[in-house]
């Protein structure tokens, strides 16, 4: 066995923010009893709960802490749902937070209630989940919390926000809770962290199965995800566990070992990197009994907190308190000066590392006065101080509706109205408000007007929430401004200065005004949000261009007169990840029933791989020059090409039409029909008489064909020519189209049920697709069947048209015989067979947005590269195989597969291989040639590394018997090559076989390369590793037991 060494000259650091930091939790406002009833339904302070007090600061300040977790009880601080705060709580949590803060200690809120509320009856406590309708609702959960952020917005010492101990319930429900709070709260305090816990008890190691898709939106990016990680056997889930919070047996009988705690982390820790998150996880604990066990333990928790620290995530311990004296996982003497608890020596170091700096907030949050004096005056608002730019100026309830003059120029951090607010908001005056980087906050369902200039001093996003925001006129002064949320947000005159405008969600509309526009300014459209120019009359210029990722564009005409608007650039559809949205651009034109509208655009930048839908009525039916009422027309500086066909007239059959482009006949037609161009009509949707209603077996025209009706049956026995193919099926009966002779599609465009009918579409004749790209688009959700072979040399794009939920797919599962090379790129939903995908004499790798699913009744297939995010996978229960990487390809897979149990994949050639998602049961990964790199997660799915292929990377593995076997000729060179990261095996072993070899890059002092929770296995010993700028040790390997002698050692020092 080959064992070479490799020292790298630099260390290279890790950056998290915040910096990793370590805390613990001081429990005792969270539990006790509540009785319901008597002078004290809430519990009386003392004797049933308890708060932490200035003696236990001092000492884990001692310690080295600087963050504690305050777990505490809603109906304790807030009686009645949606009534003020319980002052006598409140009062003695003001006075924690003072005492931490005095010992340079940070508080962190937990509201310890499982996503439930108990409302005091008559008859005692009745426990009611948060949810959108009920006696609980997540506008209570609302009003908790901003009551909250308001009490302690200024407040010295407060961390951060936790919105729900261990939440319960579903996570669809949880998500909507939780994303309402932290909108509640942003209205209050932009600067604070808030904390979002998963449902399922938190569980890091079950974080995959049951909080894998939690998002949660926070316009002021300041948001942790947390978990929570018990040890014992049961990670806290028997019922005696969860009662006690991680009731521990022995060592042994838990089945320890000292990557216990990393294997239950690991899901948790690898989601937060793989998506890019901040991660913290709440609870953690080891018992302190003081025996020998408690030795085992400690190594148990210093392994854990070293993972989580190596990974930039941040703890607090479960728990301290001063009434958990016999509690097996408390961590606080008894009394408090007493001697230190087991726990305590490796806590103590991890609290004394380097903690995060503390946030910086905006000086001051300024609340509006209840009074219409002029905001330059100090009188118009709370305490006589008017904001300044490092300020946010706050509407809450403290005023009412308000209707107020500027008074002069200012300059203000930014504006937060919050969910406490009622009535209508207007800000007057010809004077300017500069804003700062806190941007503007809208939460409540009011309008918000502000009727005089603003002026952009930074990059900033305006995230309005709900009812009605109006703007006047605004200057980037070149500063991106992004938008975001679902209210009604207009602007009502021009936008200058330059800078870009991001329209992230929601939709964003330009004023009927003819100087409403941004005629200096890039706007960018992005997956699901809408950019729309309301009517007017006459002209004007709307932007310098346009592009849409997957968003939508809209111009609505006037009544009055028409409307003739200019984009000064490109309308660019760009290639890009749809992100569970729209797979396609979108451009409606929506005439008044009197008048015309028109767009101008230089040209269309359509990137490859990137369709594009234009809709509207008429649109195209008369030329532009006539101005015909009800009706559009689409015309481009620099025309479009004549497009893809036999140039037939208008109305004929044989009429050309532009590739990779669809058309809609109304405004909110998904895609029924191909478009044509012309400089008089500019884009134009073709009518269904402009198809031809069948095909002639042994043809060859020009014919756009549209097969349609009650049960049309079409067969083609001969080599037969259209320029382009619908299969559109009435709402009773199937319509198919059959025959073995070969279908050429000249145009390579393709639709399959636009109608989106419940009807089975199929086709079952081979395509060819010549020298074009194919563009293949689908129903969402109905069953569309395409099982005729398919040809080409220029590739594919699957995408689908109309609304609603992906619900299918698109079915190529009995296609057998295709040849056509190229890549495939899948925005859609699709299922493949054997031999579909290029692979051998055929070029060309799969760009996978959307999913891909293996044919259910079996499969054993290769494909060249594969690239994106999307879903890969299989689900039945025979044996089946995917080779990835034939003809030496290159992939970058980032998304997730799934075999259950069944599917083998196979890495074969000399290309590089990456897989930084997540892959679950597989049946095993062989590799054959080349690097795999895994940084994900790669669980109960063994791996095997053959001769001439190359295992590298940060990722976790977790399998039964052997995770990892090296065989002969194979290399496992763990971390990265610069000499930094873990490769962790939680459960399983290594074996390395004869021959084989270990190649570590030494960079980072006490890195692991390698940590493997079960045995190495091997024929030699671990040589000491050599530093090359000094003298020194480093760490190589690190497993429960190792047994392998090298056969050789070859140190090469860099």
């Amino acid at each position: 066995m080959l064992f070479s060494l490799y020292a790298a000259s630099t260390l290279p650091l890790h950056a998290s923010p915040p910096a990793p930091r370590f805390g613990v939790n001081l429990a005792g406002g969270d539990g006790g009893k509540m009785p319901g009833s008597g002078d004290y339904p809430y519990g009386r302070y003392g004797y049933d709960y308890i708060y932490p007090n200035a003696d236990e600061f001092a000492y884990y300040k001692s310690k080295g802490f600087n963050l504690v977790r305050l777990p505490v009880k809603w109906e304790r601080l807030q009686n009645t749902l949606g009534g003020p705060l319980a002052e006598q709580d409140m009062v003695r949590i003001d006075a924690v937070i003072a005492a931490a803060h005095a010992q340079g200690i940070e508080v962190m809120i937990d509201l310890h209630n499982y996503n439930s509320y108990r409302i005091l009856t008559p008859t005692g406590f009745q426990s009611h989940s948060v949810s959108s309708d009920g006696a609980v609702t997540y506008e209570h959960l609302q009003d908790f919390w901003t009551r909250i952020a308001l009490r302690y917005v200024d407040t010295p010492g407060v961390f951060g926000y936790d919105l729900m101990n261990e939440p319960g319930g579903t996570l669809a429900n949880w998500q909507a809770a939780a994303q309402a709070a932290v909108y509640a709260i942003r209205t209050v305090d932009t600067n604070r962290w808030i904390i979002v816990e998963g449902v399922s008890w938190a569980g890091a190691q079950s974080w995959m199965a049951n909080n894998a898709t939690l998002h949660v939106e926070d316009p002021c990016d300041r948001l942790m995800y947390s978990a929570h990680s018990y040890w014992d056997r049961g990670y806290q889930n028997n019922v005696d566990n969860w009662k006690h919070d991680g009731l521990y047996t022995t060592y042994a009988q838990e089945n320890g070992s000292p990557t216990m705690g990393i294997e239950c982390l690991a899901p948790f820790v690898n989601w937060i990197k793989s998506n890019g998150y901040i991660g913290f996880v709440g609870e953690y604990g080891v018992p302190g009994t003081g025996d020998a066990d408690s030795d085992l333990w400690n190594v148990v928790l210093d392994n854990a907190l070293a993972y989580l620290q190596t990974n930039g995530i941040s703890g607090t311990y479960w728990t301290g308190g001063p009434w958990y004296g016999s509690y097996q996982l408390t961590c606080e003497p008894s009394p408090i000066t007493g001697p230190d608890r087991p726990q305590m020596s490796v806590l103590a170091k991890y609290a004394a590392s380097e903690a995060n700096p503390p946030f910086n907030p905006l000086s001051e949050t300024i609340i509006k006065e209840d009074n219409i004096h002029p905001l330059n005056q100090g009188s118009s608002w709370v305490g006589g101080i008017t904001p300044d730019s490092n300020d946010i100026a706050l509407w809450n309830n403290v005023v009412g509706a308000n209707s107020v003059l500027l008074g002069a120029d200012q300059s203000w951090g930014g504006i937060t109205v919050d969910a406490s607010h009622v009535g209508s908001i207007s800000i007057n005056g010809g004077t300017t408000l500069a804003l700062g980087e806190a941007g503007i906050t809208f939460v409540p369902n009011i309008s918000l007007n502000i009727n005089c200039g603003i002026a952009l001093t930074s990059d900033q996003i305006w995230s309005l929430r709900t009812g009605f925001f109006n703007v006047s006129s605004i200057d980037t002064h070149g500063h991106t401004l992004t938008v975001s949320g679902g209210s009604n947000k207009k602007f009502k005159r021009a936008v200058v200065g330059g800078g870009q405008i991001i329209v992230r969600s929601g939709t964003l509309t330009f004023d009927t005004n003819t100087e409403s526009g941004a005629p200096f300014s890039k706007i960018l459209v992005t997956p699901g949000a809408s950019l729309v120019y309301d009517k007017h009359t006459g002209s004007k210029t709307l932007a310098a261009d346009i592009t849409l990722e997957c968003g939508k564009l809209q111009m609505k005409g006037d009544k009055a007169a028409p409307t003739i608007d200019t984009i000064d650039g490109d309308i660019t559809i760009a290639d890009t990840d749809p992100a569970g949205g729209n797979s396609i651009g979108v451009v409606t034109l929506s005439p008044d029933s009197a008048r015309n509208v028109r767009l101008v655009a230089e040209r269309l930048n359509q990137e490859r791989n990137a369709i594009v839908l234009f809709r509207g009525t008429n649109l195209g039916t008369y030329t532009a020059i006539s101005q015909m009422p009800n009706s559009g027309n689409i015309l481009f500086t620099n025309p479009l090409s004549g497009g893809i066909g036999g140039g037939g007239d208008a109305g004929s059959t044989t009429i050309s039409i532009i590739p990779g482009v669809l058309g809609g006949i109304s405004g909110s037609d998904g895609g029924s029909t191909f478009v044509n161009y012309t400089p008089e009509h500019g884009v134009r949707p073709l009518a269904a008489t402009e198809f031809a209603g069948d095909i002639a077996s042994g043809t060859i025209s020009q014919n756009n064909v549209r097969l349609a009706g009650t049960g049309v049956l079409t067969t083609v026995t001969d080599a037969t020519t259209v320029n382009s193919l619908i299969v559109a099926p009435s709402a009773a009966l199937t319509t198919s189209l059959e025959g073995d002779g070969l279908l050429t599609v000249t145009s390579g465009m393709v639709i399959l049920n636009p109608g989106n009918v419940s009807m089975t579409t199929s086709v079952n004749t081979p395509l060819n697709f010549g020298n074009r790209q194919g563009v293949i688009c689908s129903s969402y959700n109905r069953g569309v069947n395409l099982n005729g072979a398919i040809h080409g040399s220029d590739g594919l794009i699957f995408c689908q048209v109309a609304s609603g939920s992906p619900n299918n797919q698109l079915s190529l599962r009995q296609n057998t015989g295709s040849t056509y090379s190229g890549d495939t790129v899948i925005l859609g939903r699709i299922e493949v067979g054997d031999d579909f995908l290029p692979h051998g004499l055929r070029c060309g790798d799969i760009y996978l947005h959307g999913y891909l699913r293996l044919n259910q009744s079996g499969y054993n297939g290769t494909v060249n590269g594969l690239f994106e995010g999307g879903i890969l996978t299989y689900s039945n229960s025979r044996a089946s195989s995917l080779a990835i990487g034939d003809n030496h390809s290159e992939s970058d897979f980032y998304g997730s597969i799934s075999g259950n149990d069944k599917l083998h994949i196979t890495k074969i050639g000399s290309g590089t291989l990456t897989l930084s998602g997540s892959c679950d049961r597989l049946a095993g990964l062989t590799l054959e040639g080349g690097t795999t790199t895994i940084d994900g997660a790669f669980n109960n799915s063994p791996v095997t590394v053959k001769n001439d292929a190359r295992l590298c990377g940060v990722g976790t593995f977790s399998n039964n018997g052997s995770a990892i076997v090296v065989k002969s000729g194979g290399t496992l060179a763990p971390g990265n090559p610069e000499g930094a990261g873990t490769m962790t095996v939680l459960q399983g072993d290594v074996n390395f076989e004869a021959g084989s070899a270990l190649e570590v890059s030494i960079g980072e002092v006490d890195r692991s390369a390698l940590k493997v929770a079960g045995t190495i296995r091997g024929t030699a010993v671990i040589p000491a590793a050599i530093s090359s700028n000094s003298p020194g040790k480093w760490k190589i390997l690190q497993a429960s037991f190792i047994e392998p002698e090298f056969e050789s050692i070859s140190p090469r020092v860099i």
